[in-house]
């Protein structure tokens, strides 16, 4: 793999028609701004360099040529970016790809770094707005990495070429340009626009809320081909995904000829050589080796050493390498401080080799192994390859080669694995599903698996996974053991003191508002969904698919707590459903079918005018009479007349509050499940004028903290701890103390508007969740007619 840093970011004019896959290119020269070697400004003055357009498939070995031959020429290159990984507010790493349909080259990796901005809001534009998916031109000189082998290409210029499709990154790119964080001149042409077309666009927003840059993204795209999905570009398959990774280091190629010997010979006699050793044991020993003597000695030990995976990187031709440490916190991910790349070894850290070679040659194969190479497709070096990633813990056997000079290539230790045993798995859903697949196949020894997940029923436990048919069922198994294995270590982001205060005081709201177990996917031994699905075939789908594992399950059990609510509705039908940010209209059509045009009549709200003509015309193939699309912002385009009641799945963000307060606002029940704590913060939410002690009239819009009547710091913070990724038991207090507050609000408010205005309806106001192998976003914020409510409506003349 190659390391690309991205020092300045420009826009030139987008293509409507697409180069040829993977062009030919010529030489050319032109003058950099800033020219480097290795720092922002150690060459600033120089003049016009020439500039390497190699042809892609000679990419890799010009840089190689370039980093051996120590030349300065520059390289440039084309690509489409696939992968993007923010290690801290400084830096992130971004994957290129040459061609959008070529799954035979190896991806560059570019390194985006905040000091080679001029200024902060700069670089924090870029750094939103280099997502996957967007096309763009790099320039940059060749270097070493830290892992000897490797060349990387350090990069000067970035030149934007064209976004990608996804509309929430038009919107961001929209109010960066607004804001003059993104020059106007530079990205009008980029989205194929005029820059006074753009900027004319972008006059007319005035006082209007971030909801138009949603119509404005969405009318630009509109009118833009070519465009790629951000998804298509990480690999449709297993093979295109393999094919995708980085040719393997030179140095580890071919291993040491000492160590294949030493594989080749191995035998169980020899098993019982291998010294048990800590990481910190084996750097202990270099330093005093370095201490006794400067000169350089090198040795080879067999070891078997337990410990955490810190890193990993995969390569091509099944090689792996991963860093191992003795303890370990996702915490410390954000290594890297100020900008600055450490090149240099570290002394915490061991560089472990999974090589085909050696791990075939090796004689004292693990149990595992054995069991991986009998059974199963998979080779225990690709079986571990994939589960050996951060977070995870395992035991390792092979040979260590300690150097006392870090100048040797390959660092100051290094070990050659023959085995490996996993310990424990690491936390993330890919990867327990990928073990809930190799238990299933039998690739894995089971009592190694059923360790490693911490199953409370060990062996047993996995046997029940081994025998489960659907695929289904497994990966719902794997969402609650990837949140099982969650916790502090785990972690992505740092609790600071005030968060702690804030959940503290958050604590009676959750008491306030408790949350019920969750549903169990399982009644009486079968799966819960299995005979449970409602109404047609939606959309078709295959099995274990994100659809059937997540999205329909979830529409079911919507179905059900809607089907409560209808129930405490007396009097007249059909009752008036709005379903507020309901997209294609899956979960509205599901309750347009269900109970029939008798009982409902939905209508359906959404900001994408292109989702909303896709539900239109599924309704109109399904002969679903009634139900209606409106594209329109939810905050003001919600048709509310006589609605009895609001439904929202996985409404982003403040779109959960303005929900709910439609409901409020128009004495309506609601079933309403937040997503996305911290998504849509412009959004304010309409309220009924007494509740604001105003004269009935016109109902005000308010911010988001008002509604909820609550601190807008303690709000943001609660946010923050929400989206916290790597404990979901941290992160599922904060989620909970939200939607309380929103119970809460919704409660208190609709009793004032109650009090003062008999014509609404009063309601009681619950918190439930799903299962939590549906999705981690799974509590749902329900409002039902109060008992005193429905009695009254029941009376004469009060329906």
């Amino acid at each position: 793999m190659y390391l690309l840093v991205i020092s300045e970011a420009f826009c030139i004019q987008f293509r409507e028609t697409q180069p040829s896959s993977c062009p030919f290119f010529g030489k050319a020269s032109f003058k950099l701004r800033a020219i480097s070697e290795g720092t922002p400004s150690a060459a600033a003055n120089s003049a016009a360099l020439e500039v390497l357009k190699p042809s892609v498939e000679n990419v890799n070995n010009e840089l190689h040529r370039l980093l051996q031959e120590q030349e300065s020429t520059l390289i440039s290159v084309e690509g489409f970016i696939s992968k993007r990984r923010a290690l801290s507010s400084s830096l992130v790493f971004i994957d290129i790809i040459f061609c959008e349909d070529n799954e035979s080259m190896p991806p560059l990796q570019a390194l985006l770094r905040r000091e080679f901005f001029d200024d902060s809001a700069s670089f924090k534009a870029y750094h939103k707005v280099l997502q996957p998916g967007i096309r763009l031109s790099v320039v940059g000189h060749v270097g070493p990495s830290r892992n000897p082998g490797e060349v990387l290409l350090f990069i000067h210029e970035a030149i934007f070429l064209a976004p990608n499709s996804n509309p929430q990154h038009m919107k961001n790119v929209l109010r960066l340009v607004h804001s003059g964080d993104l020059p106007l001149e530079e990205f009008g042409p980029a989205l194929n626009m005029l820059p006074q077309e753009l900027q004319h666009m972008l006059q007319e927003k005035g006082d209007r809320d971030d909801g138009y840059y949603n119509k404005m993204g969405h009318q630009i795209l509109s009118n833009m081909t070519d465009l790629l999905d951000p998804s298509k570009l990480m690999g449709s398959s297993n093979t295109a995904k393999i094919s995708m990774l980085p040719p393997i280091p030179s140095n580890l190629v071919s291993p040491p000829k000492e160590i294949l010997k030493l594989a080749a010979k191995a035998s169980d006699d020899f098993e019982d050589s291998f010294e048990t050793v800590t990481i910190q044991q084996v750097f202990n020993a270099i330093k005093s080796s370095v201490s006794a003597d400067d000169t350089d000695i090198s040795e080879i030990t067999p070891v078997k050493i337990s410990a955490w995976v810190r890193n990993r990187r995969r390569f091509k031709d099944s090689v792996t390498v991963i860093e191992m440490v003795d303890e370990y916190s996702a915490q410390d991910e954000e290594e890297l401080e100020d900008g600055n790349i450490k090149l240099s070894a570290d002394m915490s850290r061991l560089k472990s080799i999974l090589h085909p070679t050696i791990m075939t040659q090796a004689n004292h194969l693990s149990t595992v192994s054995e069991v991986s190479e009998r059974k199963a497709a998979i080779k225990p070096i690709d079986m571990y390859g994939g589960l050996l990633c951060a977070g995870s813990r395992v035991t390792l056997q092979g040979f260590l080669v300690r150097r006392s000079s870090e100048n040797n290539e390959g660092g100051l230790a290094s070990l050659w694995v023959t085995s490996a045993r996993l310990l424990r798995s690491s936390w993330r859903p890919k990867v327990v599903r990928q073990m809930m697949e190799l238990i299933k196949s039998s690739a894995i020894d089971i009592e190694e698996a059923s360790e490693a997940l911490e199953l409370p029923g060990g062996i047993y436990e996995a046997e029940e996974i081994a025998e489960t048919k659907l695929l289904t069922e497994r990966q719902w198994k794997a969402a609650e053991i990837s949140g099982r294995l969650q916790d502090e270590s785990s972690r992505l982001g740092k609790v600071t003191p005030e968060m702690e205060r804030v959940l503290e005081l958050s604590e009676k709201w959750r008491i306030q508002y408790p949350l019920p177990d969750e549903t169990s996917l399982k009644e009486n031994g079968t799966a819960y969904f299995e005979e449970k699905s409602i109404g047609t075939q939606v959309k078709k789908s295959f099995e274990g698919s994100r659809w059937q594992r997540k999205k329909r399950p979830q529409l079911d059990w919507m179905i059900e707590q809607i089907e409560e609510v209808i129930a405490r509705h007396p009097g007249r039908r059909p009752l008036r459903v709005v379903d507020v940010g309901g997209g294609k209209g899956y979960l509205a059509g599901l309750i347009a079918e269900y109970f029939g045009s008798d009982i409902v009549d939905v209508r359906v709200v959404d900001i994408c005018s292109r989702a909303v003509k896709n539900g239109m015309m599924r309704a109109q193939r399904r002969n679903l009479g009634n139900i209606q699309f409106t594209a329109g912002d939810a905050q003001v385009d919600v048709p509310l007349d006589g609605v009895d009641i609001v439904v929202a799945l996985h409404a982003c963000g403040a779109l959960s509050d303005v929900a709910i307060g439609h409901a409020i606002t128009n004495g309506a029940a609601f079933v309403v499940c937040p997503c996305c704590f911290r998504s849509n913060p412009h959004l304010r939410v309409k309220i009924p004028a007494t509740c604001a002690d105003m004269q009935l009239g016109e109902d005000p819009l308010v911010a988001v903290s008002e509604w909820l009547d609550v601190d807008s710091k303690v709000y943001e913070t609660l946010k923050e701890i929400a989206e916290i990724q790597g404990d979901v038991n941290l992160a599922g207090k904060a989620m909970h103390a939200i939607c309380a507050l929103r119970a809460k609000a919704a409660e208190g408010k609709s009793e004032q508007y109650f009090e003062k205005n008999r014509s609404v309806r009063s309601l009681e106001v619950e918190l439930r969740r799903f299962p939590i192998g549906l999705s981690t976003r799974n509590m749902c914020i329900i409002g039902k007619l109060s008992e005193k409510e429905k009695h009254r409506l029941c009376e004469p003349n009060n329906t």
